[in-house]
């Protein structure tokens, strides 16, 4: 895998085989560089330097789409896709602790101002949300984080509560258990 700074450019790249794939770490979301329909982001763990590297399925036929940071048509893409498209079978079981990429929505993943956006629209109440801050570069980008266990992410206060203390908001449908690639926040917690 290789690591490097967003914005580095310098194509020293290593060959690869056929079964490798090169990813850009650390970084906000990012197409597969293999799967059009996939996308991924990679996080650099601030005390062990362990790189961890998650997965998000785009709904069927949409792929990923870098430029508008959402899953969209093919043929409404600014990024043509010059890979291939996935099948759930088809994807590699990299342990045993593996886990299915977590299906998105069609919703743009983008954030729009610093801060803490829900990552997944259509729910009130999440085990995770977009971490919004400006690179070394400037550029704004988001980074899935989760909440620490028995909080959710609340759209309304845009923090961690406690699960019993919003019981009647709408939940997400995604299994977020055990997803031990998606880094926990636990500064953004109403203890």
């Amino acid at each position: 895998m290789e690591t490097s700074t967003e914005g580095n450019t310098d194509g020293n790249c290593p060959n690869t085989e056929d079964d490798q794939h090169l990813f850009v770490c650390p970084t906000s979301f990012r197409r597969h560089p293999k799967y059009c329909n996939i996308f991924y982001q990679c996080t650099e763990d601030d005390e062990t330097h362990e790189i961890k590297i998650a997965t998000f399925n785009c709904p069927n036929n949409t792929i990923y789409d870098e430029s508008q940071t959402k899953c969209v048509e093919q043929d409404k893409t600014n990024i043509e896709c010059d890979g291939e498209i996935s099948s759930r079978r088809r994807l590699k079981h990299l342990s045993l602790n593996y886990k299915d990429p977590i299906i998105v929505t069609r919703d743009n993943q983008s954030c729009s101002s610093e801060g803490h956006m829900p990552f997944e629209k259509n729910s009130e109440c999440s085990p995770a949300f977009l971490k919004c801050e400006k690179s070394k570069n400037g550029r704004l980008r988001g980074i899935v984080h989760q909440c620490p266990q028995n909080y959710v992410y609340w759209s309304i206060s845009r923090r961690c509560e406690r699960v019993e203390r919003v019981r009647d908001c709408k939940r997400t449908t995604n299994n977020w258990n055990g997803r031990w690639e998606i880094p926990i926040d636990r500064h953004n917690v109403a203890w």
